[in-house]
């Protein structure tokens, strides 16, 4: 049985709504307002360690990346509504958003952006990704860590 995915600004309705009691997410302020979070940390904070996929081409370019001011000049992918997004918007990175990770993946293959941040939890099982953008790798030269939880709610 194929169960159909429900992007987390979806999920959070359902969930207001009551028609979802339990779900996992990422935590936000908004959601701790309208929900009871269990908290639990589910993947033990590891989707805030994110590598990226950057093109094959500009991948020396990640190797001497030394502070977090470094990765704020070039510009990043990311999800409309990932929680994360907000995250590096209030820490001033230059963003380019989309709605999912195969349009996000196809504007970096298309240099509408020059890297794209997964966590270690994700980057690693998004191989068909790579292989279908084959110019594009995951870097695992520079990390950018941030406090990223997912709870149950």
């Amino acid at each position: 049985m194929i169960i159909p995915t429900v992007v987390t600004s979806r999920r959070a309705k359902l969930l207001k709504d009551k028609l979802f009691d339990v779900t996992w997410m990422h935590t936000n302020k908004e959601l701790e307002l309208t929900s009871s979070p269990i908290r639990i940390p589910l993947f033990k904070g590891l989707l805030g360690l994110r590598l990226f996929f950057v093109r094959q081409a500009e991948l020396s370019l990640f190797s001497n990346i030394e502070s977090v001011e470094q990765l704020k000049v070039p510009m990043v992918g990311q999800g409309d509504n990932w929680t994360d997004t907000r995250i590096l918007q209030l820490n001033n990175f230059n963003l380019v958003t989309a709605m999912n990770t195969d349009s996000l993946m196809q504007m970096l293959l298309h240099s509408r952006f020059d890297y794209f941040p997964r966590s270690v939890l994700e980057i690693w099982s998004e191989k068909a990704l790579q292989l279908r953008c084959s110019c594009c790798r995951a870097n695992s030269c520079a990390l950018l860590s941030y406090c990223l939880v997912f709870f149950c709610g």
